[in-house]
């Protein structure tokens, strides 16, 4: 296969692979509002321009500008408030960022096989936390393109040096306004300006960042969080560079190995410093590849300091995930042309392509629950109308709501095994649920009624599963309800009475609003 036929072949599955990543949000995603989205809602509903400053509030590392920004113009186009679009705005984020790796790609002469692999890094089912969250969705990934950006365009002669240092400023900005770590790329562009010579833009650089940082630190409250210890947070910083293997094929294991993976992705980005600092006419080059890693470091360290106090289970998630891929995938990017031997490149190449596989397999089960979690909370905003009663965000409909009648159910009472308490929580269980369906336990009283996704927690690859639903008691309503176990597949809906009837207790639960 010849070069030009060889770079139609690799851009041909990136653009599988994008679309891939859009076809999860279309599948999966639900158009409600989780947790701060309803911030955005409300700020939406009481917008006006005499109120334009609220667009810039924030609350410590949390900058949501451009969240804000994007949903106020689409609502002012389309008169609605969607938080789908949301979602794939940030996917839209993720392909700007492969399109900037594509031109430093091409840009330096990086071998397009190398960019495939970054591809399968960045476009997988790893994101799901974030992509199928409204405001994380554009947070946490367009900070990437705009940070990227920014000292790509420090560093790299796209332009004439005054457009691009223009660029980048613009770009450092943008950053500032969208997520927390952003603070990162005034240092790193100040080191880059000073390697490169630029003295009067260096003293630019660093007016302009000052001036922001003033106004960007005002109302910053101090975290609660204790600092942590130097030991773990080495740890914390191990594992997270290492959470790209975690977890293998859907099983969690001992989160140690982790840490040697992460210490192997940090030494591998080491070799490939030393490789590029002892070739010849590498030196754009290797300055591109210490800003990005600066940044992708930079910012798991400072989740390993402000998340301390998480375990190391809960840091190797998929919200961070994606900069543990992203320093593996740029090591490659640039250390591919060091490898002489095939049978290294035939290695990389076989990780790459497992720990793509590995994502798809290890998170689809997580992309179904978050699916099914957000059309319960969309059915149980229906009926309580919740803060919904004067809004320009309307909730979608579902098929099988026409199901959710008592007159419907089938009686059946070897449904839902067993009921538990376990602290603030009522836990559902049954033994015997479809594995390809969507399966909620209906709890309805007379004034009341409320959805639970029921969890698949074990059971055979094609045969029965066994679940798990759990009901929060906190500010549920107090009340005799008979519960339902309702399936739910692409084509049909069937909903069964348990026969089994239960006083839930609520218990009263306040929290102060965060100043957002």
């Amino acid at each position: 296969m010849n070069e030009t036929a060889k770079n139609r072949a690799v851009y041909a599955i990136i653009t599988l692979l994008i679309l891939g990543s859009v076809w999860m949000v279309l599948k999966f995603g639900v158009n409600v509002p989780h947790w701060d989205d309803h911030a955005i809602r409300v700020l939406i509903d009481e917008f006006s321009w005499s109120k334009i400053g609220g667009l810039f509030k924030f609350h410590n590392e949390h900058r949501i500008w451009l969240t804000r920004t994007v949903t106020l113009i689409y609502e002012s186009i389309s008169g609605d408030t969607n938080f789908k679009f949301m979602m794939y705005f940030g996917q839209f984020g993720l392909v700007a960022l492969m399109l900037l790796y594509i031109l430093l790609a091409r840009h330096f002469k990086l071998n397009s096989l190398s960019l495939l692999f970054l591809a399968l890094f960045i476009f997988n089912f790893s994101t799901v936390e974030n992509s199928l969250w409204g405001m994380a969705a554009i947070q946490n990934h367009c900070i990437l393109f705009f940070a990227i950006g920014s000292l790509c365009f420090l560093s790299t002669s796209y332009f004439n040096e005054k457009t691009s240092f223009i660029a980048a400023i613009i770009f450092s900005i943008l950053a500032l306004l969208t997520s927390g770590n952003a603070v990162l790329i005034a240092p790193i562009g100040l080191a880059i300006l000073f390697f490169l010579g630029r003295k009067k833009q260096m003293l630019i650089w660093l007016g302009v960042h000052t001036l922001v940082f003033a106004i960007y630190f005002i109302g910053f409250e101090k975290s609660v969080s204790e600092r942590p210890h130097i030991e773990d947070f080495f740890l914390n910083f191990l594992a997270l560079n290492g959470s790209h293997f975690y977890p293998i094929l859907d099983t969690i294991f001992n989160t140690k190995l982790a840490y040697i993976f992460g210490l192997l992705n940090i030494l591998f980005g080491l070799w490939v410093i030393f490789r590029l600092f002892f070739s010849k006419d590498t030196n754009e080059k290797t300055l591109n590849f210490l800003a990005i890693q600066a940044f992708f470091l930079g910012t798991l360290a400072l989740v390993a300091i402000g998340r301390n106090d998480y375990q190391v289970e809960t840091l190797l998630s998929s919200k961070y995930k994606i900069y543990s891929f992203l320093i593996f995938g740029t090591n490659i990017l640039f250390g591919w042309q060091f490898y002489k031997s095939q049978k290294w490149k035939y290695a990389l190449a076989a990780i790459a392509v497992f720990l793509f596989l590995n994502a798809q397999v290890s998170y689809l089960g997580l992309l179904r629950s978050t699916h099914m979690e957000r059309v319960a909370y969309t059915i149980n905003l229906k009926h309580e109308q919740r803060h919904l009663k004067k809004t320009a965000y309307h909730l979608p409909t579902f098929n099988f709501e026409k199901s959710l009648s008592i007159d419907m159910a089938e009686i059946d009472p070897s449904k839902i095994d067993s009921i538990a308490f376990e602290g603030n929580h009522l836990l559902f269980f049954e033994n015997n649920l479809q594995k390809f369906h969507d399966n909620y336990i209906w709890l309805k009283s007379k004034d009341s009624e409320y959805l639970l996704p029921l969890r698949l927690v074990k059971g055979s690859l094609f045969g029965t599963v066994e679940g798990i639903a759990y009901l929060e008691r906190r500010n549920f309503k107090t009340d005799v309800y008979q519960t339902y176990l309702l399936e739910v597949s692409d084509n049909k809906a069937e909903l069964f009475d348990a026969v089994k009837t239960l006083k839930i207790e609520g218990i009263p639960y306040t929290e102060a609003p965060k100043n957002w």
